[in-house]
């Protein structure tokens, strides 16, 4: 450092320790055991009073939690239910299709008639072909 700067910040620590005295003087002497219990017995009813204050907004929150999770449930098991209603639409309807099918190939062959048996039994693969490839293709709905 140069001696300029040297003197500068020599002054510098100078002003900076008179200003901590000044403040060590502001402050209050040590606290008595009484303010001690009154700025604890205030502290506390602050506390308290916080507490009071916040309890039922807490108590509003958890139940409003628990209706949503309640409600969420509920939409879940519609959701749940109304898939399997669909399955069982499905099903009969795939049933059903089945059976027709079963139905007039076997009157076609028992009255001998080979190529109406042959025309359902096409046109039945050439449908499930094409419902499956649509089935395979085709995106999900959700």
């Amino acid at each position: 450092m140069t001696t300029r700067r040297a003197s500068e910040h020599a002054s510098g620590s100078n002003v900076d320790r008179a200003s901590a005295a000044e403040s060590a003087e502001n402050l209050p002497a040590q606290l008595t055991e009484a303010e001690l219990v009154r700025v604890e017995a205030t502290t506390t009813s602050l506390v308290d009073k916080l507490i009071d204050e916040l309890s039922p907004l807490a108590e509003a929150g958890i139940e409003a939690f628990k209706e949503d999770r309640e409600r969420r449930a509920e939409i879940q098991k519609r959701q749940i239910e109304t898939a399997h209603d669909a399955m069982k639409r499905h099903s009969w309807l795939l049933g059903g299709a089945i059976a027709s099918v079963f139905g007039l190939s076997l009157a076609a062959l028992l009255l001998r008639e080979v190529n109406f048996a042959q025309l359902v039994l096409s046109s039945a693969l050439a449908i499930a072909a094409g419902a499956g490839l649509t089935a395979m293709t085709g995106k999900k709905k959700e």
